[in-house]
């Protein structure tokens, strides 16, 4: 058996000699990169679906700002997409949290205190924030018991100036998980349910937990980042190997061990990068969520805020 550096397709092409324990390397090399590549694909998609749910939010409320919304059908129409947001975003977390702890075992540089950092950081976030503690639980719920939001209220009240004449007209939704609801169907852990405010807020609770999740993930690329970095750069050195022999490019590249007589490849890894330079990209997109629950998201024009500030 022969183990090579090549590529796969037709034509003459460099073909370089590498040992076995290279080839090891880079398979080792590439299972970190796979994983690394699926925390942040899955951070990606909980992210997504978070958006979408905020921005759903903001979108019922304009369009109650300027159509007539007064049928229980257009109330039911909103509570339906806002709820199916809901239930999106908290099988996305699920998803996440669920397949955390293995992939960074498979990408760290010391896989047991990798995941004693995330699992304690887990711990932390549960122990400190009640909102973590009942979107956790509520999870649970919603896969069992029921829907997410009891009910949906849209406001639109008028600022005031400091004369007490009106000035503008907001428009907002509310949107509420009732504790009694939540007691009466049961899902609930006691602790979180013990917590509650009779009307949950949900949005505000949603944009608490997104944030710790946040820190959840800084946390797991810190104790995966030397891991990852080192096994992008030896495939790097591969591909660096592979032009210096004469190849015009590395598309299709692989390490392979290949039988001498027949020339057929036994198994092969592959060696490109295309994912990892997403991963890159997502670790630049999305970047730590600091104070999430105290931001939001208005309409208001910059320029009546300004004259505001002048008067």
């Amino acid at each position: 058996m022969r183990y090579v550096l090549r590529k796969w397709v037709f034509g003459q092409v460099p073909q370089i000699e590498i040992t076995a324990e290279e080839y090891a390397k880079f398979k080792a090399a590439r299972g970190v990169l796979s994983s690394a590549f699926a925390i942040e694909e899955n951070y990606e998609l909980l992210i997504a679906n978070y958006q979408e749910f905020e921005a759903t939010i903001l979108e019922s409320a304009a369009t109650d700002m300027i159509r007539s919304q007064v049928g229980y059908e257009d109330f039911f129409d909103i509570r339906i997409v806002l709820n199916r947001r809901l239930i999106n975003l908290c099988t996305t977390t699920r998803l996440y949290l669920d397949q955390l702890l293995s992939h960074v075992r498979t990408c760290a540089s010391d896989p047991k205190e990798a995941t004693a950092r995330v699992d304690a950081t887990i711990s932390e976030q549960y122990d400190a924030h009640r909102e973590y503690r009942f979107m956790d639980s509520f999870r649970n719920y919603v896969q069992h018991q029921g829907i997410p939001i009891h009910w949906i209220s849209h406001a639109g009240v008028w600022t005031m100036t400091e004369a007490g004449e009106k000035e503008l007209m907001q428009f907002s939704i509310e949107l509420v998980a009732e504790a009694s609801i939540l007691r009466r169907d049961g899902g609930l852990k006691a602790r979180p349910l013990s917590e509650l405010e009779e009307k949950v807020d949900l949005t505000l609770y949603v944009r608490r937990y997104i944030e710790c999740l946040s820190a959840i993930q800084d946390v797991a690329r810190q104790v995966t980042a030397e891991a990852a970095s080192e096994a992008r750069a030896l495939m790097e050195s591969a591909h660096k190997r592979y032009l210096d022999a004469g190849s015009e490019s590395v598309i299709g590249l692989d390490a392979s061990i290949v039988e001498d007589e027949r020339d057929v490849v036994i198994e092969s890894t592959s060696l490109f990068l295309d994912r990892d330079d997403i991963r890159a990209s997502l670790l630049k997109r999305n970047r730590k969520l600091v104070n999430l629950h105290r931001r939001f998201v208005t309409s208001e024009s910059t320029f009546a805020q300004k004259a505001k500030k002048k008067s």
